[in-house]
Protein backbone atom coordinates (compact mmCIF):
# COMPACT_ATOMS: atom_id res chain seq x y z
CA UNK A 1 0.00 0.00 0.00
CA UNK A 2 1.30 3.52 -1.32
CA UNK A 3 1.09 6.26 1.89
CA UNK A 4 0.98 10.25 1.68
CA UNK A 5 3.59 11.48 3.90
CA UNK A 6 2.79 11.97 7.76
CA UNK A 7 4.52 14.01 10.02
CA UNK A 8 6.36 11.26 11.18
CA UNK A 9 7.74 10.32 7.83
CA UNK A 10 9.01 13.96 8.13
CA UNK A 11 10.61 13.05 11.28
CA UNK A 12 11.99 10.20 9.90
CA UNK A 13 13.84 11.73 6.73
CA UNK A 14 14.89 14.76 8.40
CA UNK A 15 16.46 13.01 11.07
CA UNK A 16 18.18 10.91 8.85
CA UNK A 17 18.83 14.08 6.67
CA UNK A 18 20.68 15.87 9.35
CA UNK A 19 22.56 12.78 9.93
CA UNK A 20 24.04 12.87 6.36
CA UNK A 21 24.55 16.65 6.22
CA UNK A 22 27.34 18.76 5.76
CA UNK A 23 28.60 21.13 8.15
CA UNK A 24 27.93 23.91 6.44
CA UNK A 25 30.19 27.68 7.28
CA UNK A 26 28.70 30.99 6.59
CA UNK A 27 31.04 33.58 6.36
CA UNK A 28 30.88 36.00 9.57
CA UNK A 29 28.33 39.18 9.45
CA UNK A 30 31.70 41.46 9.34
CA UNK A 31 32.57 39.61 5.97
CA UNK A 32 29.76 38.47 3.88
CA UNK A 33 28.47 39.82 0.72
CA UNK A 34 31.48 42.76 1.14
CA UNK A 35 34.46 43.42 -1.56
CA UNK A 36 37.25 45.53 -1.16
CA UNK A 37 35.76 48.66 -3.04
CA UNK A 38 33.13 49.08 -0.47
CA UNK A 39 30.40 47.37 -2.51
CA UNK A 40 27.94 45.01 -0.83
CA UNK A 41 25.00 42.68 -1.95
CA UNK A 42 22.11 42.98 0.08
CA UNK A 43 18.76 41.48 0.51
CA UNK A 44 15.94 44.21 0.71
CA UNK A 45 12.44 43.42 3.09
CA UNK A 46 9.70 45.66 2.22
CA UNK A 47 6.92 46.67 3.94
CA UNK A 48 3.45 45.28 3.24
CA UNK A 49 1.78 47.95 1.60
CA UNK A 50 5.21 49.29 0.13
CA UNK A 51 4.10 50.71 -3.58
CA UNK A 52 6.36 52.54 -6.02
CA UNK A 53 4.46 55.04 -7.36
CA UNK A 54 4.39 53.78 -10.99
CA UNK A 55 3.81 50.13 -10.85
CA UNK A 56 0.39 49.92 -11.50
CA UNK A 57 -0.89 47.37 -9.33
CA UNK A 58 -4.16 47.80 -6.92
CA UNK A 59 -3.60 47.74 -3.52
CA UNK A 60 -4.74 44.59 -1.49
CA UNK A 61 -3.00 42.25 -3.85
CA UNK A 62 -2.16 38.56 -2.99
CA UNK A 63 -0.70 37.21 -6.10
CA UNK A 64 3.14 36.47 -6.02
CA UNK A 65 3.74 37.60 -9.54
CA UNK A 66 2.39 40.77 -8.64
CA UNK A 67 4.36 41.40 -5.66
CA UNK A 68 8.01 40.28 -7.26
CA UNK A 69 6.71 42.65 -10.01
CA UNK A 70 6.36 45.52 -7.49
CA UNK A 71 9.41 44.23 -5.56
CA UNK A 72 11.01 44.89 -9.03
CA UNK A 73 9.43 48.82 -9.29
CA UNK A 74 10.62 49.45 -5.75
CA UNK A 75 14.13 48.43 -6.58
CA UNK A 76 14.18 50.63 -9.37
CA UNK A 77 12.64 53.31 -7.47
CA UNK A 78 15.73 53.14 -5.18
CA UNK A 79 17.74 53.29 -7.85
CA UNK A 80 19.03 49.38 -7.77
CA UNK A 81 18.58 46.41 -10.27
CA UNK A 82 16.88 43.66 -8.54
CA UNK A 83 18.81 39.89 -8.87
CA UNK A 84 16.05 38.08 -7.50
CA UNK A 85 12.72 39.27 -6.57
CA UNK A 86 10.17 37.61 -4.00
CA UNK A 87 6.46 37.66 -3.33
CA UNK A 88 5.48 33.72 -2.30
CA UNK A 89 7.23 33.79 1.01
CA UNK A 90 8.94 37.65 2.45
CA UNK A 91 8.45 40.65 0.32
CA UNK A 92 11.24 42.08 -1.47
CA UNK A 93 14.53 41.89 -3.59
CA UNK A 94 18.27 41.18 -3.76
CA UNK A 95 20.68 43.95 -4.94
CA UNK A 96 24.04 43.12 -5.97
CA UNK A 97 27.54 45.48 -5.50
CA UNK A 98 25.59 48.40 -3.63
CA UNK A 99 27.86 51.13 -2.18
CA UNK A 100 27.78 50.14 1.57
CA UNK A 101 27.80 54.35 2.30
CA UNK A 102 23.78 53.80 1.01
CA UNK A 103 22.81 51.00 3.31
CA UNK A 104 21.92 53.46 5.72
CA UNK A 105 19.31 55.90 3.65
CA UNK A 106 17.77 52.84 1.85
CA UNK A 107 17.26 51.36 5.30
CA UNK A 108 15.14 54.38 6.35
CA UNK A 109 12.95 54.59 3.22
CA UNK A 110 9.19 54.30 4.37
CA UNK A 111 8.90 51.25 2.01
CA UNK A 112 11.64 49.33 3.17
CA UNK A 113 11.12 47.14 6.13
CA UNK A 114 14.70 45.82 6.68
CA UNK A 115 18.37 45.66 5.26
CA UNK A 116 20.62 42.72 5.16
CA UNK A 117 23.86 41.60 3.38
CA UNK A 118 23.98 39.09 1.89
CA UNK A 119 26.03 35.93 3.36
CA UNK A 120 27.76 33.12 1.59
CA UNK A 121 27.05 29.68 2.60
CA UNK A 122 29.49 26.84 1.70
CA UNK A 123 30.39 23.34 3.02
CA UNK A 124 32.74 22.38 5.07
CA UNK A 125 35.79 21.13 2.90
CA UNK A 126 36.56 17.92 5.54
CA UNK A 127 33.13 16.98 4.65
CA UNK A 128 33.52 16.93 1.16
CA UNK A 129 36.80 15.24 1.10
CA UNK A 130 35.46 12.53 3.57
CA UNK A 131 32.27 11.89 1.05
CA UNK A 132 35.06 11.71 -1.94
CA UNK A 133 36.62 8.67 0.13
CA UNK A 134 32.93 6.53 0.00
CA UNK A 135 32.96 3.80 -2.01
CA UNK A 136 31.17 4.39 -5.10
CA UNK A 137 27.75 4.06 -4.62
CA UNK A 138 27.89 4.35 -1.35
CA UNK A 139 26.79 7.70 -0.60
CA UNK A 140 23.34 7.06 0.28
CA UNK A 141 22.10 6.61 -3.35
CA UNK A 142 23.85 9.38 -4.31
CA UNK A 143 26.57 9.67 -6.89
CA UNK A 144 27.60 6.77 -7.23
CA UNK A 145 27.76 3.52 -10.59
CA UNK A 146 24.28 1.89 -8.89
CA UNK A 147 26.13 -1.25 -9.54
CA UNK A 148 26.69 -1.94 -5.57
CA UNK A 149 23.60 -4.21 -3.83
CA UNK A 150 21.10 -2.44 -1.57
CA UNK A 151 21.67 -2.41 1.46
CA UNK A 152 20.80 -0.42 4.54
CA UNK A 153 22.86 2.23 6.38
CA UNK A 154 22.61 2.73 9.90
CA UNK A 155 20.43 5.78 10.15
CA UNK A 156 18.28 4.46 8.08
CA UNK A 157 18.14 0.67 10.29
CA UNK A 158 17.53 3.24 13.22
CA UNK A 159 14.79 4.80 12.35
CA UNK A 160 12.54 2.45 10.24
CA UNK A 161 11.79 2.46 6.27
CA UNK A 162 8.40 2.80 5.93
CA UNK A 163 6.91 1.43 2.65
CA UNK A 164 6.26 3.34 -0.68
CA UNK A 165 5.11 6.77 -0.02
CA UNK A 166 3.74 9.26 -2.67
CA UNK A 167 4.59 12.69 -2.40
CA UNK A 168 6.88 15.09 -3.36
CA UNK A 169 9.88 15.65 -1.25
CA UNK A 170 11.99 19.17 -2.49
CA UNK A 171 15.57 18.93 -1.68
CA UNK A 172 17.05 22.57 -1.43
CA UNK A 173 20.94 21.49 -1.80
CA UNK A 174 23.51 21.73 -4.29
CA UNK A 175 21.13 19.56 -7.07
CA UNK A 176 20.27 15.84 -7.33
CA UNK A 177 21.89 13.34 -9.74
CA UNK A 178 18.43 13.82 -12.45
CA UNK A 179 18.89 10.17 -14.10
CA UNK A 180 20.08 8.04 -10.85
CA UNK A 181 18.11 4.78 -11.33
CA UNK A 182 17.80 4.44 -6.94
CA UNK A 183 15.88 7.70 -7.04
CA UNK A 184 12.65 8.67 -8.84
CA UNK A 185 13.66 12.14 -9.73
CA UNK A 186 11.22 14.72 -10.74
CA UNK A 187 11.74 16.08 -14.15
CA UNK A 188 10.48 19.88 -13.00
CA UNK A 189 13.12 21.38 -11.15
CA UNK A 190 14.98 24.90 -10.18
CA UNK A 191 18.21 26.05 -10.36
CA UNK A 192 19.62 29.48 -9.15
CA UNK A 193 22.24 29.07 -11.33
CA UNK A 194 22.21 29.83 -14.96
CA UNK A 195 25.54 29.79 -16.68
CA UNK A 196 28.75 27.93 -16.53
CA UNK A 197 29.41 24.10 -15.32
CA UNK A 198 26.96 25.12 -12.51
CA UNK A 199 23.75 25.28 -14.92
CA UNK A 200 20.85 23.39 -14.98
CA UNK A 201 19.11 21.10 -11.52
CA UNK A 202 22.16 18.25 -11.68
CA UNK A 203 24.54 17.71 -8.86
CA UNK A 204 28.19 18.98 -9.51
CA UNK A 205 29.02 17.97 -5.50
CA UNK A 206 26.87 14.77 -4.71
CA UNK A 207 25.45 16.45 -1.36
CA UNK A 208 21.97 16.97 -2.40
CA UNK A 209 22.30 13.55 -4.09
CA UNK A 210 23.26 11.71 -0.59
CA UNK A 211 20.70 13.80 0.86
CA UNK A 212 17.71 12.82 -1.50
CA UNK A 213 19.12 9.06 -1.23
CA UNK A 214 18.34 8.91 2.77
CA UNK A 215 15.10 10.54 1.79
CA UNK A 216 13.88 8.29 -0.69
CA UNK A 217 15.94 5.59 -2.36
CA UNK A 218 14.14 3.28 -3.80
CA UNK A 219 13.13 -0.12 -2.41
CA UNK A 220 15.33 -2.11 -5.11
CA UNK A 221 18.35 -4.31 -5.17
CA UNK A 222 21.02 -1.67 -5.55
CA UNK A 223 22.33 0.98 -3.30
CA UNK A 224 20.60 1.86 -0.56
CA UNK A 225 17.27 2.42 0.89
CA UNK A 226 15.01 5.65 1.64
CA UNK A 227 13.34 6.59 4.78
CA UNK A 228 10.52 7.32 2.33
CA UNK A 229 10.94 5.15 -0.35
CA UNK A 230 10.37 5.82 -3.85
CA UNK A 231 8.92 9.34 -2.92
CA UNK A 232 9.48 12.07 -5.70
CA UNK A 233 12.42 14.44 -5.04
CA UNK A 234 12.71 17.47 -6.40
CA UNK A 235 15.86 19.42 -7.06
CA UNK A 236 16.02 22.82 -5.94
CA UNK A 237 19.65 23.71 -6.61
CA UNK A 238 20.74 26.83 -4.34
CA UNK A 239 24.35 25.67 -3.65
CA UNK A 240 27.33 24.92 -6.89
CA UNK A 241 29.24 22.22 -7.35
CA UNK A 242 32.01 23.52 -4.72
CA UNK A 243 29.08 23.37 -2.14
CA UNK A 244 28.82 27.50 -2.09
CA UNK A 245 25.89 29.68 -2.70
CA UNK A 246 24.17 32.99 -1.40
CA UNK A 247 20.85 33.57 1.33
CA UNK A 248 19.64 34.93 -1.46
CA UNK A 249 19.63 32.28 -3.78
CA UNK A 250 18.45 29.54 -1.45
CA UNK A 251 15.15 32.14 -0.42
CA UNK A 252 14.69 32.49 -4.03
CA UNK A 253 14.97 28.86 -3.78
CA UNK A 254 12.48 28.52 -0.86
CA UNK A 255 9.93 30.44 -3.43
CA UNK A 256 10.05 28.34 -6.16
CA UNK A 257 9.21 25.46 -3.41
CA UNK A 258 6.13 27.49 -1.90
CA UNK A 259 4.69 27.72 -5.83
CA UNK A 260 5.96 25.82 -9.18
CA UNK A 261 7.98 23.63 -6.64
CA UNK A 262 4.30 21.60 -5.04
CA UNK A 263 6.13 20.61 -2.69
CA UNK A 264 4.87 18.58 -0.02
CA UNK A 265 7.76 18.48 2.19
CA UNK A 266 10.94 20.72 2.21
CA UNK A 267 14.06 19.08 3.48
CA UNK A 268 17.23 21.97 4.09
CA UNK A 269 20.36 20.05 5.09
CA UNK A 270 22.10 23.03 5.32
CA UNK A 271 22.66 26.53 6.74
CA UNK A 272 25.30 28.99 7.85
CA UNK A 273 25.45 32.20 10.14
CA UNK A 274 21.91 34.17 11.28
CA UNK A 275 19.81 35.47 8.56
CA UNK A 276 16.44 37.11 9.28
CA UNK A 277 15.18 37.14 5.41
CA UNK A 278 16.10 33.27 5.18
CA UNK A 279 14.47 32.76 8.50
CA UNK A 280 11.27 34.80 7.40
CA UNK A 281 11.42 32.67 4.11
CA UNK A 282 11.41 29.73 5.67
CA UNK A 283 8.20 30.54 8.23
CA UNK A 284 5.86 31.68 5.50
CA UNK A 285 7.05 28.34 3.22
CA UNK A 286 5.33 26.35 6.44
CA UNK A 287 2.31 28.49 7.41
CA UNK A 288 1.56 27.88 3.98
CA UNK A 289 1.09 23.89 4.78
CA UNK A 290 4.35 23.03 3.60
CA UNK A 291 6.16 20.57 6.27
CA UNK A 292 10.17 21.76 5.95
CA UNK A 293 12.98 19.28 7.51
CA UNK A 294 16.08 21.64 8.89
CA UNK A 295 19.32 19.66 10.01
CA UNK A 296 20.40 21.74 13.46
CA UNK A 297 23.88 21.51 11.75
CA UNK A 298 27.05 18.96 12.95
CA UNK A 299 28.75 22.12 14.35
CA UNK A 300 28.20 21.31 18.20
CA UNK A 301 26.79 24.51 18.76
CA UNK A 302 23.83 26.07 19.43
CA UNK A 303 20.89 25.61 16.73
CA UNK A 304 19.62 28.86 17.47
CA UNK A 305 22.82 30.63 16.41
CA UNK A 306 22.37 29.59 12.56
CA UNK A 307 19.50 29.84 9.97
CA UNK A 308 17.57 27.88 8.75
CA UNK A 309 18.07 25.86 11.79
CA UNK A 310 16.60 28.82 14.59
CA UNK A 311 13.56 29.12 12.12
CA UNK A 312 10.61 28.30 14.37
CA UNK A 313 6.40 27.83 13.57
CA UNK A 314 3.95 25.28 12.93
CA UNK A 315 5.22 22.48 10.22
CA UNK A 316 9.31 22.97 11.17
CA UNK A 317 10.81 20.50 12.39
CA UNK A 318 14.48 21.09 13.58
CA UNK A 319 16.11 17.56 13.78
CA UNK A 320 19.84 17.42 15.53
CA UNK A 321 22.18 14.71 14.76
CA UNK A 322 23.77 11.52 16.42
CA UNK A 323 25.23 8.14 14.88
CA UNK A 324 26.34 4.47 16.40
CA UNK A 325 28.20 6.24 19.36
CA UNK A 326 25.02 8.40 20.29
Amino acid sequence: MKLLFSTATILLFSSNASFASANIRGASSEEEGRDLAGLVDIIVQLNDDAEAGASGFPPGFEVAAEKRSRAAAVAQGLGLSAKYTYGATIYGFSAKKVPEARLKSISENPLVKSVEIDGTIMLDPSEQDARRKLPRGGNGGGGGDNTVPERTPWGIDRVGSGGPVEGRACVIDTGIDMTNRDLNVASDCFTAFTKGRDAGCGDGNGHGTHVAGTIAAIDNDIDVVGVAPGATVVAIKVLDSRGSGSYSGVIDGIEWAAGLGRCDVVNMSLGGGASNSVDNAVKQLAAAGVKVALAAGNESQDANNVSPARADGENIYTVSAFDESG
